[in-house]
C-alpha cells in the first residue's frame, strides 16, 4: 500500500531540466562554451594541395598534375578507390597530348592499348562525367564509340589519345593524378 501512494505522489510531480543558452551548465552567469572551429572545417583554400611522395611530374603531360601508375589489371571500382585512398583520383586527360603522355607514363612498354581514364558515364544517357563529378564534353572517341552497350558506363583511352567506352567488369591499367 506504502508503494502505490509513493508511486502516486511522484507521479504528480514534474520534473524539468532547464539548459541555459549556449549549453553551459556552471554558474548560470557564466559565457557559453565555444571552441576554435566546427568538427567539419575545411582546410584554408590558400594552402596549397601535398600530393603523396609517389606521385611524380609528367612533363610531356604539360599540366601541373602529378601522376602514379598501376600497371596492374585492375578493375575501375578498385582503380578510383586506389587514387582516392591518397589523395588522387584517377586521371582526367584534358587534351590529347595529356592523354599520351599519360599513356606513355602508364605504359611505356606498350603491354596493355589503353587505362582507365576518371570518366563515366552511369546513367548511360551520354552524359559523361568525371569522377570529380565535373560534365566531361572535350572527348576525342575512337571509331564506333561511344556505343553504350549495357554496361559500358566507363571511359578508356587508347595510345592515339583517343576514347572507348567500356564495361563495368572490365581490367585495365591505370593512372592517378594529383593537382598541386
Amino acid at each position: 500500500m506504502r508503494f502505490g501512494a509513493l508511486c502516486l505522489f511522484v507521479g504528480a510531480c514534474s520534473f524539468e531540466t532547464r539548459v541555459p543558452p549556449g549549453g553551459n551548465f556552471g554558474t548560470p552567469d557564466a559565457p557559453p562554451t565555444t571552441t576554435d572551429a566546427a568538427p567539419d572545417a575545411k582546410p584554408d583554400a590558400s594552402t596549397p594541395k601535398v600530393c603523396a611522395a609517389a606521385y611524380v611530374a609528367v612533363p610531356a603531360a604539360q599540366t601541373q598534375s602529378k601522376y602514379r601508375r598501376n600497371q596492374a589489371q585492375t578493375a575501375w571500382l578498385t582503380a578510383k578507390a586506389d587514387c582516392a585512398s591518397d589523395g588522387g583520383h584517377l586521371v582526367i586527360p584534358n587534351t590529347a597530348t595529356e592523354a599520351i603522355a599519360v599513356f606513355n607514363f602508364v605504359d611505356p612498354l606498350d603491354s596493355s592499348p589503353y587505362y582507365w581514364a576518371g570518366i563515366l558515364d552511369p546513367e548511360l544517357d551520354g552524359q559523361w562525367v568525371t569522377v570529380t563529378n565535373v560534365p566531361f564534353t572535350s572527348i576525342t572517341w575512337g571509331d564506333n564509340d561511344p556505343d553504350q552497350r549495357a554496361g559500358e558506363i566507363y571511359a578508356l583511352v587508347a595510345s592515339d589519345g583517343r576514347y572507348y567506352d567500356w564495361f563495368d567488369n572490365g581490367t585495365q591499367e591505370y593512372a592517378c593524378e594529383c593537382t598541386p
